[in-house]
């Protein structure tokens, strides 16, 4: 993703740069240095895509329910439950990354554990 991209998503959705900052739980500065041309994070990357499809999801959601047809997504027009749905997927990101976090070590501790045996093996 572009510094170019990010401001015009985030300029589709109507957000400021604080409300997409408070989205991703981060500060209204990172989001002023992702547009300015600092280098975007993989990890922030997908996180980044994962709120603005969950927005337009929830935009879509609201229009084909016809309640609201003309609906501008702002962060303070998405209702409790959508913000929570975008809250849990962040959160749920965190998790994921430190789950996989622990599979590695408990892979290298594994792989520890067999080189210790196959030393053992071959010392026989």
């Amino acid at each position: 993703m572009t510094s170019e991209e990010l401001r015009k998503k985030r300029s589709e959705a109507n957000l400021t740069q604080k409300e997409l900052a408070d989205l991703l739980h981060s500060s209204r500065k990172t989001i002023n240095s992702y547009e300015n041309g600092y280098t975007i994070p993989d990890a922030k990357v997908k996180l980044i895509n994962n709120v603005f499809n969950e927005l337009e999801e929830i935009k879509l959601e609201k229009k084909s329910k016809n309640q609201y047809p003309e609906l501008e997504v702002t962060k303070s027009n998405i209702d409790t439950e959508n913000e929570f749905n975008v809250t849990s997927l962040i959160s749920l990101q965190r998790e994921t990354i430190e789950i996989a976090k622990e599979l590695t070590e408990i892979i290298k501790t594994s792989q520890k554990q067999i080189n210790k045996l196959i030393e053992i093996i071959n010392d026989k």
